[in-house]
């Protein structure tokens, strides 16, 4: 969409026609659409890892094109409590080589392996986005996949699609992409809690005071009756009464 905008604009400017300085719009353009809510009862919309270089930059466009909706944190502890891991990828993500400038130390690299092999393990979803800019620490994704160590590539870290992060004006693009992206999870998340498994979840955190949805609440699912709600009437119990055997009516009518 956005590079039909600037097809129609450079065929506009070229032929001259009058009001061709203005900005065009077209249906449908994710740019001047309101962004998605990302409704979740999740604490955390996205949580990153500050070893993650670049991540923390991306978050804060997120956050600028989402309207300041989203919440983000970078305490790896509440991976459990957000609706996804958000993992920046470029040359450096898993090992600098040849670049030297942001070559990461392998403390670093070792910390994000272990947070992106949690969330694997967890089935935390991931939202990926793929550095494509003009910028030093840009390389091919099968360049990533080769400094990727395999036991994450084998768990399915790239079983996702990565977005790709392009230069203006398609990174504002990207950037709603990834927004939507995250939005689809949160749907998907509720849609989720809302079933069967929802239910057996609530059951499961009254049971054992252990949040294990990672919504804040313990056993407060959606699920629940609505009976069971402030406000809501209550429905009446049926009463059982023993039935009186056929042989005692039949004496009691003969007296």
């Amino acid at each position: 969409m956005c590079s039909m905008r600037l097809l129609i604009a450079e065929l506009l400017r070229a032929w001259k026609a009058p009001g061709a300085e203005r900005p065009i719009f077209l249906p449908g353009d994710l740019c001047r659409s309101p962004p998605p809510q990302l409704a979740t009862k999740r604490t955390w919309h996205l949580c990153y890892s500050r070893d993650n270089e670049g991540a923390a930059e991306l978050v804060a466009r997120l956050e600028r094109a989402s309207e300041q909706q989203l919440r983000a944190t970078a305490d790896a502890e509440q991976m459990r409590s957000s609706a996804a891991l958000l993992l920046y990828l470029d040359g450096a993500t898993f090992g600098g080589d040849g670049l030297p400038d942001r070559s990461k130390d392998g403390a670093a690299s070792e910390g994000l392996v272990r947070l992106v092999r949690r969330a694997l393990d967890d089935g935390i979803p991931m939202v990926l986005v793929h550095e494509q800019r003009s910028v030093p620490e840009a390389v091919s994704f099968d360049e990533i996949i080769r400094r990727t160590p395999a036991e994450l590539v084998s768990a399915g870290i790239y079983r996702p699609i990565a977005t790709p992060l392009l230069d203006e004006p398609h990174a504002a693009v990207a950037v709603r992409l990834v927004l939507n992206n995250l939005d689809l999870i949160c749907r998907r998340i509720e849609r989720h809690n809302s079933g069967v498994i929802g239910s057996l979840t609530a059951l499961a955190e009254s049971l054992t005071r252990i949040d294990m949805d990672g919504d804040g609440e313990i056993g407060n699912s959606p699920t629940r009756s609505s009976e069971h709600a402030p406000g809501s009437a209550s429905k009446p119990r049926l009463k059982w009464r023993r039935r009186t055997p056929p042989e005692k009516v039949a004496s009691a009518s003969c007296v």
